[in-house]
Formats: C-alpha cells, sequence, structure tokens
C-alpha cells in the first residue's frame, strides 16, 4: 500500500464509484466506522466486519466498490482511526 495522505474531513470522499449515491453510501461508511474506532464503540474485529458488511451492501448496486483500488483509499482513511487505537490497518482482504 502506497502512504498517501488523508482526505481533510472538509473535502467529500471519492471513492470513485461510478454512482455519487454509491460514492456517498461508501464514505459514510467509512466515516462510521472511522468514528466507531475512535471512540472505542468497537473492537477491531468488530469494525472490519462492518466496514466488510456494508461494503458488500454497496458492492450491490455498485460492483466496482469491491475493486481492489477502492479497497486501498478505504484502508487509506481508516488508517489514522486504527492507528489511533493501537490497532493494524485492516487489509484489503479482510474486508
Amino acid at each position: 500500500m502506497t502512504d498517501l495522505p488523508q482526505q481533510p474531513a472538509d473535502d467529500p470522499l471519492d471513492f470513485g464509484l461510478v454512482s455519487d449515491a454509491g460514492n456517498a453510501g461508501l464514505a459514510l461508511l467509512v466515516r462510521e466506522v472511522a468514528a466507531a474506532v475512535e471512540t472505542g464503540a468497537v473492537e477491531r474485529a468488530e469494525a472490519v466486519e462492518a466496514l466488510s458488511d456494508g461494503v458488500r451492501e454497496i458492492a450491490a448496486e455498485n460492483p466496482e466498490a469491491v475493486d481492489v483500488t477502492v479497497r486501498h483509499a478505504v484502508v487509506r482513511e481508516l488508517v489514522p482511526a486504527f492507528t489511533a487505537a493501537g490497532w493494524p490497518a485492516p487489509e484489503v482482504f479482510e474486508f
């Protein structure tokens, strides 16, 4: 994985999905998972499972959501939250 900077909070996340709704849904999912991790509301396995379930749901109408490039972008956005929690970042094959 390349070390790319996380997008600023005021910049809407764009994961490159064809559908704006799909992209917005994935951005919301990533922000919700990050928030749950940052607040300590979930364990690592629960966060990865929620991410997996959410990506699978989004991919039902936006199949590009499971593309490895999209997954790398998701991981890039989650690295700060997972690192702050003392956990290894999720791998693209985990979700």
